[in-house]
């Protein structure tokens, strides 16, 4: 199991971008800040999970996404942050 941190900004307002959000719920994904997703999954490295979730934004909409390899420090992020940062690292 790897973990990542993906951050986003999608460029289209109207935009239908319900699978993004249904595929972050089918990873249980845990939401830190308004556009910045944990992610805990079986993916080889960032570049895999990038193709993945890139397939559901559009060409104009920007992602990054990193793997955590040391245990991420927050500040008043979402509630369960912290929780799913303890129970991983």
């Amino acid at each position: 199991m790897a973990y990542f941190i993906v951050n986003y900004q999608l460029n289209k307002d109207g935009q239908d971008y319900q699978n993004l959000w249904d595929e972050f719920e089918r990873l249980e994904a845990q939401k830190a800040q308004r556009t910045v997703y944990l992610v805990d999954c079986n993916a080889n490295d960032a570049s895999s999970l990038l193709q993945h979730l890139r397939s559901l934004i559009d060409a104009n909409d920007m992602m990054l996404v990193c793997e955590l390899t040391e245990k991420p420090a927050s500040f008043r992020s979402y509630e369960g942050t912290q929780a799913w940062i303890d129970a991983r690292f």
